[in-house]
């Protein structure tokens, strides 16, 4: 019984470190993508009035 709880804990370390990270790295992409777009939407703007 010992070695079947300490195999049960383990997997759900496991599953709860992968969710852990992947949420942190999920979280960090979506903030990356939004920054670029930002600055994306910087460039045309900018683009736009120098040619006005």
């Amino acid at each position: 019984m010992n070695g079947f709880m300490d195999t049960v804990m383990l997997v759900l370390f496991v599953l709860f470190m992968f969710g852990l990270f992947g949420g942190y790295h999920k979280d960090k992409y979506a903030k990356r993508e939004a920054e670029e777009q930002r600055q994306k939407e910087k460039e045309l703007q900018e683009d736009s009035s120098k040619e006005s």
